[in-house]
C-alpha cells in the first residue's frame, strides 16, 4: 500500500530476542491517498482518498485492534470474475510464515462515505458498478456478536438499500438482512439472459425486496420480484 499518514498517537516499541518488535499504539490517526495493489503486477485494487481512526489502540504482542470509529472516505473497488470463474479482488498472499495467533479487531462504529464498487464479469464480458455507496456499521467485531448494518447506493441509477444485523467472522456466519432495488434497468444484464436462457433482454425494469436470514448452517432467502 501507499499514501499519506498523519498521527497523534502515543506509541512504545519495544525488541525481545527472538521475536523482532513489539508495537504498542494509541490514539487518532489518518491516511490519505491510499492506494492498494499488487508489488507484482502493478494492478490498483483499491484506492481511498482518506481513511481515519478516532481513539483505537494497536497491540502486536495481542494481535489487536480497537477504534471508537472509523470512516472510510471515497472508497473505490475493482473486483473481477475471471473468465475460469475465480475471484479477484484483492493481492494474492505470498507464501511465508503465518501469525502466531489471529487478528482480533473491534471498531464501535464503521462509516463509509461516497464509495463505489466495479464489477467485471469477463466470464460473461459484462462490467457493471455499484455507485454511491453510503454505509453505517456498529460494534463491527472478529469476536462474536452482531453488527447493524444501514446501506445506500445505486446500480445504474437504481436505488438500492440493505439494513439489519449480521456477523460474517462467525462460524457459522450469522445474519438478518433485508435488500431492496427498484428500477433496475435488464437490459444492462442481458449478458446473462443469453448466457443462459439464449436471449437477450432489450429493455426491461426489476424492483426487487429481498430477505435473507441464517440459523445455524441453515439459509433462507425470501424474494418479491416485479418486472415490467
Amino acid at each position: 500500500p501507499s499514501g499519506r499518514l498523519s498521527a497523534d498517537l502515543d506509541a512504545t516499541i519495544t525488541e525481545e530476542k527472538g521475536k523482532g518488535l513489539g508495537i504498542q499504539a494509541s490514539g487518532s490517526l489518518t491516511v490519505r491517498d491510499l492506494r492498494l495493489k499488487d508489488a507484482r503486477t502493478e494492478k490498483v485494487y483499491a484506492v481511498l482518498r482518506r481513511l481515519s481512526a478516532d481513539t483505537f489502540r494497536f497491540s502486536s504482542a495481542s494481535s489487536s485492534f480497537e477504534a471508537k470509529e472509523m470512516l472510510l472516505d471515497l472508497l473505490r473497488m475493482d473486483v473481477a470474475l475471471n473468465a475460469d470463474k475465480t475471484l479477484e479482488c484483492v493481492p494474492k498472499k505470498q507464501m511465508g510464515q503465518e501469525p502466531s495467533s489471529p487478528f482480533r479487531f473491534s471498531v464501535a462504529s464503521l462509516r463509509l462515505q461516497d464509495a463505489a464498487l466495479l464489477f467485471r464479469d469477463q466470464a460473461h464480458g459484462s462490467v457493471s458498478a455499484v455507485q454511491d455507496i453510503n454505509a453505517t456499521v456498529s460494534v463491527l467485531s472478529s469476536s462474536g456478536g452482531l453488527s447493524d448494518i444501514v446501506l445506500t447506493g445505486q446500480i445504474g441509477g437504481a436505488p438500492i438499500t440493505l439494513s439489519g444485523s449480521c456477523n460474517p467472522f462467525s462460524t457459522p456466519p450469522a445474519a438478518k438482512l433485508a435488500f431492496t432495488a427498484k428500477g433496475v434497468d435488464l437490459a444492462r444484464y442481458s449478458a446473462y439472459t443469453r448466457a443462459y436462457l439464449g436471449y437477450p433482454v432489450l429493455q426491461g425494469r426489476l424492483d426487487l425486496e429481498s430477505a435473507f436470514a441464517t440459523s445455524g448452517w441453515t439459509f433462507s432467502l425470501d424474494n418479491h420480484i416485479r418486472l415490467e
